[in-house]
Parts: structure tokens; C-alpha cells; sequence
């Protein structure tokens, strides 16, 4: 079976980038699929605690991220660089996942099938 990396950009809020990766990512599961998740540029504001999807209206992407294990989605890693752009240190995240220097995003797109970005 191919795997699949999605690469998770965008901003918690303000665009469906963001749930439209979650929401991938847990099909994709679901189907059987060895699905790895990376967060990178934006995306790595949706692993910002105390989201405030309700009060916008919106799905809380924090609920979601906890769901990830439970439809077997637990390879998710943030990209280190990422972080130090945005001023976030990796114990404020929601979700930790092991950080990834440039190097090591490189090894990852290698070792996967499929690539998709949001």
C-alpha cells in the first residue's frame, strides 16, 4: 500500500486548509493507509493550545488533533524551522510531535509515496 505524507500549512482559521488536512489524514486512516502528518509554515499555529474554533463558529481543530491516535494517525511531526520563524517554542504546542530540521523534511518527502499540501 502507498503512503501518504500531508503537509499541513495553513492557518487553524480563516481558510478550510486546515480541517481539509486533519480531515484527510483520518480517511486516509481509516482506509488503511500508513498516513504521516507534517506541519510547516502556518500550520504549525493550529498546535497552539486553547484554539477558539466555537466562538468563530467554526470546528475546533484542537478536538480534532486529540482524535488523531484514535484513527490511527500518529506519525505527525512539526517542522523545526518553522517554529523559530513564527517566535513558538515546542513546549507550547498542543501536540508535540518530534521536531524536523531541513534535512531530516527532506528525508521524510523521500521515504513516503504520496505528497499532498495544504
Amino acid at each position: 500500500m502507498k503512503s501518504l505524507l500531508i503537509i499541513s500549512q495553513g492557518t487553524p482559521y480563516g481558510r478550510s486548509s486546515a480541517v481539509e488536512a486533519l480531515d484527510t489524514a483520518m480517511a486516509a486512516a481509516a482506509l488503511d493507509v500508513p498516513v504521516t502528518l507534517l506541519f510547516d509554515g502556518d500550520g504549525v499555529f493550529q498546535l497552539l493550545p486553547a484554539q477558539a474554533g466555537k466562538e468563530l463558529g467554526v470546528r475546533n481543530l484542537s478536538q480534532v488533533l486529540e482524535a488523531l491516535p484514535a484513527f490511527e494517525v500518529e506519525r505527525c511531526f512539526v517542522a523545526a524551522q518553522a517554529l523559530v520563524q513564527r517566535s513558538l517554542k515546542p513546549e507550547t504546542l498542543a501536540l508535540p510531535g518530534p521536531l524536523l530540521d531541513g534535512e531530516a523534511v527532506a528525508s521524510l518527502l523521500r521515504s513516503v509515496d504520496v505528497v499532498l499540501t495544504y
